[in-house]
């Protein structure tokens, strides 16, 4: 696990002829400190999808995690009994509407990435850095770029997009044009769906006249309960009076009676 990164010279590690023939030896800062219960060589390294653990197997089975953000051991993943040689990781799931791949990268050649361009090296960009944009890649596509449709196109939409109508739907519209020419009327006695309409509105025009004159029906009696109510409320209060105007004049009678006996007319 090596660090080429770390510049100890003004060109890259890789392309300076003087240290061609020279090991690449990170510095103790820079190197991943093993655990102490690894003792088996390492047989192969797999990044994950994230880039946020490398795993590695080992001789004697076990499934070692690494964490590139501490440089250094996280746990173990697995013990198995045979050596690992081999680690693949799963394409991930539960996207919708995975896609294949219709373009494949042939090759790619990187820039150089030469220590001038990286920062704090003591170099004229005064704390930036810049990175080359000249990458040349190769590349070929798989099969035909497919066309964006929306969902439930029909057939008509999708022959406006090719240069020319398909034969089949030019013969079926030519014999559905020949046969309403020669048969004009075969289809009168089958309802359109015109003629249906029409009956649906037939019948919702009745079932709104039905349930207006229900409504009418109930306002008349509702109106005719308050009238009612208002005649017998206003019979009681005539009722009232009258027994009250009685009760006064009988009142008027005790009280000549009483005055008649008591001498003071």
């Amino acid at each position: 696990m090596l660090d080429f990164y770390k510049k100890t010279s003004v060109f890259h590690t890789l392309h300076d002829a003087d240290q061609t023939s020279a090991p690449t030896q990170p510095t103790p800062s820079d190197r991943w400190h093993l655990h102490s219960d690894i003792a088996s060589p390492a047989h192969c390294l797999q990044v994950s999808y994230d880039g946020t653990a490398l795993l590695s197997g080992h001789e004697n089975g076990k499934i070692q995690c690494w964490s590139p953000a501490t440089r250094g051991f996280s746990n173990q993943i697995a013990d198995l009994i045979l050596p690992i040689t081999n680690l693949l990781m799963l394409p991930p799931t539960g996207f919708p509407n995975p896609q294949t791949p219709c373009l494949k990268l042939h090759n790619v050649v990187k820039p150089r990435y030469e220590s001038s361009f990286t920062a704090g090296n003591g170099s004229s960009n005064n704390g930036t850095s810049t990175i080359p944009i000249n990458y040349t890649l190769t590349a070929q596509f798989l099969s035909t770029l497919p066309l964006p449709a929306p969902a439930g196109i029909s057939d008509l939409d999708t022959a406006l997009t090719h240069p020319s109508f398909p034969t089949s739907m030019l013969e079926e519209g030519i014999a559905e044009l020949a046969s309403h020419n020669q048969f004009p009327s075969t289809n009168t006695t089958e309802p359109s769906a015109l003629d249906t309409l029409r009956t649906q509105n037939a019948d919702l025009k009745a079932q709104l006249d039905d349930a207006l004159r229900r409504q009418r029906d109930a306002i008349g009696e509702v109106l005719k309960l308050d009238r009612e109510r208002a005649r017998r409320e206003e019979e009681e209060s005539v009722k009232k009076a009258r027994k009250k105007r009685r009760r006064i004049r009988r009142m008027e009678v005790e009280e000549r009676r009483r005055k008649v006996v008591m001498g003071e007319v």
